[in-house]
C-alpha cells in the first residue's frame, strides 16, 4: 500500500483489510538503499496507524545506518586503494602526525629503515629518531624545521640515523597537509 512520492504510510492507513507483510524503502537523502520487510498481522489501517510513527523513526535510522555502512565501506576501499599505490612508489614514503611520530610507512621505506620483515603499522617511531639536518648536530629537530617551512612542500638534504648508528645520506622532501582529525 505504499506508494512512492505520496506521503509515508498514509495509503496503508487507510487500508481496510488485513495484511502481514509490510514493505518499507530505506532511502537516504531521496536516493533508494533497499527494503525493510515487516512480517507482522495488521487487522487493518487502524492497527497499523498506531505503529507508523515508530515505524518511520525506524526507518530513517535504517536508512542512515546502511548509508553510513556504505560510506565507510567506501572509505576503507580508498584507505586500501592508496595504500597499494604507495607501497608500488620507487620512493620510501612515510607520513608523521602533527607531533612528529610515524604514522604510515610503505614498502620502500620500510626496506630502508631495515622494517621490511614487518608487516601492518610499523612500530612507535618518532621522525626526529630517523632523520637529521646534513652535517646538523644532534639536537636539532628535523621535523619541526619542516614544519616551519614556509610553504606546505620542503625538500632538503638529510641523514638517516640507522639502528647500528650509520648515517646514510638522504634527500628529504615533505609534503604538509592538513587533516583536522590528527
Amino acid at each position: 500500500c505504499y506508494r512512492a512520492g505520496s506521503e509515508r504510510g498514509i495509503r496503508c492507513t487507510a487500508h481496510a483489510g488485513g495484511w502481514h507483510l509490510t514493505v518499507l524503502p530505506l532511502l537516504y537523502r531521496r536516493a533508494p538503499l533497499g527494503f525493510l520487510v515487516l512480517d507482522k498481522a495488521y487487522r487493518g489501517g487502524e492497527t497499523f496507524a498506531a505503529e507508523l510513527f515508530f515505524l518511520q523513526t525506524i526507518q530513517t535510522i535504517l536508512g542512515e545506518e546502511v548509508a553510513n555502512a556504505v560510506h565507510l565501506s567506501r572509505l576503507v576501499d580508498l584507505k586500501n586503494f592508496n595504500e597499494t599505490v604507495l607501497d608500488n612508489v620507487e620512493s620510501g614514503v612515510l607520513t608523521a602526525n602533527e607531533r612528529g611520530e610515524i604514522t604510515f610507512v610503505n614498502r620502500l621505506a620500510r626496506q630502508i629503515l631495515g622494517l621490511e620483515t614487518q608487516a601492518g603499522p610499523p612500530p612507535p617511531l618518532h621522525f626526529d629518531a630517523l632523520f637529521r639536518a646534513q652535517g646538523s648536530a644532534a639536537g636539532e629537530v628535523v621535523f619541526g624545521r619542516m614544519l616551519a617551512a614556509e610553504h606546505a612542500a620542503s625538500s632538503f638534504l638529510g641523514e638517516l640515523v640507522r639502528r647500528d648508528g650509520r648515517r646514510v645520506p638522504v634527500q628529504l622532501r615533505s609534503s604538509r597537509i592538513r587533516n583536522p582529525s590528527d
